[in-house]
């Protein structure tokens, strides 16, 4: 049985928790046939935009592809497979657990990744094997190639556009609801800060000594990480909110704390026009509710009771705009319906024989009935126009010839 415990997703604290839960709840049963999941995995990667794609393969037994009544197209040249994932940016190494693992095909599939093969004989040394993978994984992510950093306009940068050139630096992507001050090669950050938990952060992703290059004698660096520093260390006030757009709804998150302490049991209810949803406590002063996106944006308001304690403005892509890749989601559909997708081909058009109607049969009643009206209407200003009958001429002068 090949089947996803949890598909990629951010790794927020809602999502830890998913992936924990999920994790936790996968059960033992028969052999293992690795083909499947193996290529579901790269599939997915192929699909993800990430800037590190790499694939742990973790078994403890026998790998029974290719054997048994049931088998068809023989064991698969499992360095080949992963050699040709590498050649695509995905990379694979293997954690054999125990003396029973297939050492053999796992040392293949990690060969042809460019990845490690990993002998685990205790499971208690496994999330240091995890760890330690991880930071492997991306140290290909050093960017060492001088480049021209951007400055984007920002209330902790209130300059804009190229600045002098940096040697190198991290790749990272940008964290949700987090905001660039300065982007790297490919709009890749430099310098970013955001919210986390009831704090904040900021992180630099080159140093201030060998990396930072020629960008280390530009006047305005001093004064731009002192204001991040003091923004950093400014106290947020005692309900602070986090607006996320998540597809056709908005995420509200409220941190409710006054001096160290979280405020609990609160009835907080958060409005955007005529939208409102109450908000549900989801951990010690944390509040969380989803409001539908209506329009463009507006203003988001926090109240308790009859009092407002927070707002904030957002600007939110109309859902109906969204730039969703319409044929990629008819097939992820399709796929998990297990239906398929048909391809017409050709633009749509309606059922229908194509016919002429000829048009003179129209002019010619039209023609006909203006004659028609034109005919009363002379006939009826004769009739009113004419003069009296001989007949009553004559009645009328016997009639006064009488004395």
């Amino acid at each position: 049985l090949t089947r996803w415990v949890f598909e990629l997703r951010p790794a927020t604290d809602a999502g830890k928790r998913i992936m924990a839960d999920a994790t936790l709840a996968v059960r033992a049963q028969g052999g293992t046939i690795l083909l499947p999941g193996y290529t579901l995995a790269l599939k997915a990667l192929r699909e993800s935009n990430a800037s590190i794609r790499h694939v742990i393969v973790l078994s403890d037994g026998m790998l029974f592809d290719g054997t048994g009544p049931l088998a068809s197209g023989g064991v698969p040249d499992w360095e080949a497979l992963a050699t040709a994932a590498r050649r695509e940016g995905i990379t694979t190494s293997t954690v054999a657990i125990g003396a029973d693992a297939d050492g053999v095909a796992l040392r293949a599939l990690a060969g042809g990744g460019g990845g490690r093969f990993i002998e685990a004989f205790d499971v208690r040394t496994l999330p240091q094997l995890f760890t330690a993978e991880a930071l492997t994984a991306t140290r290909a992510l050093l960017r060492e190639e001088p480049f021209t950093p951007i400055a984007s306009r920002h209330p902790l940068m209130p300059f804009e556009g190229a600045l002098p050139v940096a040697d190198a630096y991290i790749a990272t992507s940008l964290s949700r609801g987090a905001e660039q001050l300065i982007a790297a090669s490919d709009g890749e950050p430099l310098l970013a800060v955001g919210r986390a938990g009831l704090g904040r952060s900021a992180a630099l992703t080159t140093d201030l000594s060998g990396w930072i290059g020629s960008l280390a004698g530009w006047g305005e660096l001093p004064g731009v990480l002192a204001g991040v520093v003091r923004w950093l260390q400014s106290r947020p006030a005692p309900y602070s909110t986090s607006l996320t757009p998540l597809g056709s709804q908005l995420e509200v998150v409220v941190d409710a704390v006054i001096d160290g302490s979280y405020l609990n049991d609160r009835t907080l209810v958060a409005r955007m026009g005529s939208e409102a949803t109450p908000l549900e406590q989801i951990g010690p002063g944390r509040y969380r509710g989803l409001l539908p996106i209506v329009g463009s944006g507006g203003t988001v308001v926090v109240s308790e009771g009859a009092e407002v304690v927070a707002r904030r403005s957002v600007a939110t892509p109309d859902p109906e705009f969204a730039p969703i890749d319409g044929a990629e989601l008819l097939q992820a559909i399709s796929e998990r319906t297990g239906g398929v997708v048909l391809n017409l081909g050709s633009p749509y058009r309606p059922l229908g024989s194509e016919q002429r109607t000829p048009l003179w049969p129209f002019f010619a009643s039209a023609a006909l009935l203006f004659s028609l009206i034109e005919f009363a209407r002379r006939r009826f200003r004769r009739s009113e126009s004419s003069p009296a009958t001989p007949r009553s001429r004559g009645h009328r002068a016997g009639h006064q010839r009488q004395p």
